[in-house]
């Protein structure tokens, strides 16, 4: 009966975990955040199918429904791996928006410290064009 309870707890709190992280991480634009929360919810998800694969397994005497637990055991590994490969595209997608944005701000942080620079500091005039000057 206890691992019963450790099986509905564990996902309860990977579920609130992951929420909790996902509208932190909303509010604060943190890409590490959403991610953990996203994979919290890949866990809950491959933890649900494990369980209900282990609650489809044969029984002493009833070889009879070999075919059954076979259907079971490809539908659990199937599904686990597709949660698997949607975790590790998250990874990806995650990582590629932290760059991209990092990568911005550098743009913008530079396209500000050119503009704050008074024109005798730059190199020569056509450096920093004027407003209203032919190109």
């Amino acid at each position: 009966m206890r691992h019963r309870r450790i099986s509905i707890g564990s996902p309860l709190n990977n579920i609130a975990e992951g929420v909790i992280s996902m509208v932190f991480g909303v509010k604060s634009s943190s890409h590490s955040l959403i991610f953990f929360g996203i994979r919290s919810v890949i866990e809950v998800l491959s933890a649900s199918l494990v369980v209900w694969r282990f609650m489809n397994r044969l029984k002493a005497g009833e070889e009879a429904r070999m075919s059954k637990d076979m259907r079971v055991e490809r539908i659990a590994t199937l599904a686990i791996g597709i949660l698997l490969m949607m975790l590790a595209s998250a990874a990806v997608g995650t990582s590629i928006a932290s760059l991209v944005a990092q990568s911005f701000q550098r743009i913008a942080h530079h396209h500000c410290s050119l503009r704050a620079l008074p024109s005798s500091c730059c190199s020569g005039t056509e450096a920093l064009p004027r407003k209203g000057a032919e190109l």
